[in-house]
């Protein structure tokens, strides 16, 4: 749920004033978090995104960040599996409707 700002904006047209009330939500800033800090070769975490628009998010590695190995995925719904190379990171991207990101490594 997000809370919500009014404003109001008048225009002045030949003569002509008008004024309104605009109402827009704020959006909080979109985050990722994890379930754990840490994963072993091949384990899962679960990931969750939050704020930003709110909806509509979609998980994902930030380009050519696949550190662990090429076994490493994410799926739709934010689980988290590292690849087969231990002591390293990925670099895990949300991204929400509206396009904002965030990442976690």
């Amino acid at each position: 749920m997000f809370a919500r700002s009014t404003f109001t904006w008048c225009l002045v047209l030949a003569g002509l004033a008008g004024c309104r009330d605009l109402t827009l939500p704020d959006v909080s800033t979109l985050s990722l978090q994890a379930d754990r800090n840490l994963v072993a070769p091949r384990q899962k975490m679960q990931l969750t995104a939050s704020g930003g628009a709110g909806s509509g998010y979609t998980f994902s590695f930030a380009t050519e960040s696949q550190g662990s190995g090429s076994l490493a995925t994410v799926t739709a719904d934010g689980v988290y599996q590292a690849g087969e190379r231990g002591q390293t990171q990925d670099l895990l991207l949300v991204r929400d409707a509206a396009g904002n990101t965030a990442q976690l490594k």
